[in-house]
């Protein structure tokens, strides 16, 4: 599914509350005013909650999801 041609309908059927959708470049033209060592800042801040969540090949019945606050350790080898 990709949002040129999203069909709310289909969606709702088959993903709303029931499955796992990832939305590759859902918006094409979007910068993240974030770059990689802002994430990691936050990530490490007790202050705020953070996730990492791994999906191994897509496989969306597999997720392992650790929480921060995490150590610099970690997320340097992250891509």
């Amino acid at each position: 599914m990709n949002l040129n041609n999203f069909d709310i309908n289909e969606f709702l059927k088959l993903y709303w509350q029931k499955e796992h959708l990832l939305i590759k470049n859902a918006i094409s033209s979007f910068i993240s005013p974030l770059d990689k060592n802002d994430i990691a800042s936050m990530g490490m801040d007790e202050d705020i909650i953070s996730r990492y969540i791994h999906i191994p090949n897509f496989d969306f019945k597999n997720i392992a999801v650790k929480h921060g606050p995490f150590e610099e350790s970690f997320l340097k080898d992250l891509p």
